[in-house]
């Protein structure tokens, strides 16, 4: 059975309207326009994706463990390395429980995989696979210590151990210490020179590191070895997205699509694409195929509500964020857009619960500080719109955003 650590999306920065542009062109009956308004929004970029490593179905940015193979022999089925070594240790009863183990994981009980991996070490302390998988539990578990104390007690064991170097990549670089990580993918290919996932890795960490030549070239090697990845193919057309070639962008999401026509985030990703071209209706043909796959996508309603609200249909766009926030109710951002949505309608008081409700779920929330401020602005609350921009100035490292509530407070003489 093929086994990867695949990916759930977290989203960032893949809109450029921050809460100033907006809320300025939503309040333009202010009796007062904010001191310099800022520049027209550009286009959006494609969406910048980091990674909650889990086990998933599909991935839209692979940031991948063991592809293993199966294979049928005398202890029934056995997992084997990208180098084609077995995993398993040879003794037969830590094997069973190792096997159990693994079940267990794949079932998502991550707990109960830890303990049968505890298991087996308890049976064969020398086994690399039990300390590396029980390491990828952990990992499930977002107990990187123990997750990394594991992947260095399997080295220990097995030095040229390809998937631990690149698992503890993947760590490295998404806790940003990508010199680290680099290093963990070159010993992970320089031990096995033909472990795709380690090329792909290293190229979505050379692509955070702002490198698009070396990720292009990681991923052509991704490739060139598995000319059927489809990963390989969603990072390659996320970079050529990012690169503004969108066109090539296209080719490789539609082959990826053709190679895996079940997976929710590649239609994500393509109806992007097609976003940042201003194609709405692509872009939401795509979304509603990734939300009827996976109903409680939480991202893709997300994602089709923004289509929705810069296409101007405002209605939907408030539905699909109540649906957003009806899987997530802690989902700030949500708040915010769906109260921009309804500050679009002119339906202020719905606009002013949903920024008190962002701030109430997260009060560190400047976003939600501003928009809120601009509401007080436009019914003459000045007290409650001095209060909103001071918290903007003490929360906020949005330079435009400190400027134009530095200026506004300037104008009503606050020191």
């Amino acid at each position: 059975m093929v086994q990867r650590w695949l990916a759930q999306l977290r989203w960032t920065n893949w809109r450029t309207v921050g809460a100033a542009s907006l809320l300025c062109l939503a309040l333009a009956a202010c009796d007062t326009a904010p001191a310099n308004p800022p520049a027209a929004t550009p286009v959006p970029p494609m969406p910048t994706l980091t990674l909650t490593i889990q086990a998933t179905p599909t991935v839209a940015r692979v940031r991948a463990a063991t592809p293993t193979k199966a294979a049928t022999g005398a202890m029934g089925t056995a997992t084997f390395l990208s180098d084609g070594t077995t995993e398993l240790s040879g003794n037969k009863e830590a094997d069973a429980v190792w096997e159990t183990a693994r079940r267990d994981y794949e079932d998502g009980d991550f707990d109960r995989a830890i303990s049968g991996y505890t298991h087996a070490l308890q049976i064969q302390p020398d086994f690399a696979g039990a300390y590396f998988w029980r390491g990828v539990a952990y990992n499930g578990k977002e107990d990187y210590i123990k997750a990394l104390d594991d992947y260095e007690s399997a080295l220990q064991i097995k030095p040229d151990y390809s998937e631990v170097f690149n698992n503890r990549g993947v760590f490295y670089g998404e806790k940003g210490m990508y010199a680290i990580a680099l290093n963990n993918f070159n010993a992970a290919i320089k031990y096995h020179p033909d472990f795709i996932w380690a090329y792909n890795n290293r190229g979505n960490t050379y692509s955070d590191m702002g490198d698009p030549d070396d990720a292009l070239a990681d991923y052509n090697k991704a490739l060139e070895l598995n000319p059927h990845s489809p990963d390989a193919y969603i990072n390659r057309g996320r970079l050529y997205s990012k690169k503004g070639n969108y066109g090539a962008a296209q080719k490789d999401f539609d082959r990826a699509l053709q190679i895996s026509p079940n997976a929710a985030t590649f239609y994500v990703l393509r109806g992007m694409n097609y976003y940042s071209q201003k194609q709405y209706n692509s872009a939401i043909s795509d979304l509603t195929q990734a939300i009827k796959l996976t109903p409680s996508f939480r991202d893709g309603y997300f994602q089709r509500a923004t289509i929705y609200f810069d296409s101007g249909d405002y209605d939907k766009a408030i539905t699909d964020y109540t649906q957003v926030l009806t899987l997530d109710s802690n989902y700030v951002k949500a708040y915010l857009e769906r109260g921009n949505s309804y500050l679009k309608k002119q339906d202020r008081d719905s606009a002013l619960a949903d920024y008190t409700e962002a701030i109430t779920v997260d009060p560190k929330y400047s976003d939600a500080f501003y928009a809120r401020s601009l509401i007080y602005r436009s019914t003459k609350n000045q007290a409650a719109e001095v209060a909103d921009l001071q918290k903007v100035q003490q929360l906020s490292h949005d330079y435009s955003l400190l400027k134009s509530t530095k200026a506004r407070l300037k104008e009503l003489e606050v020191k």
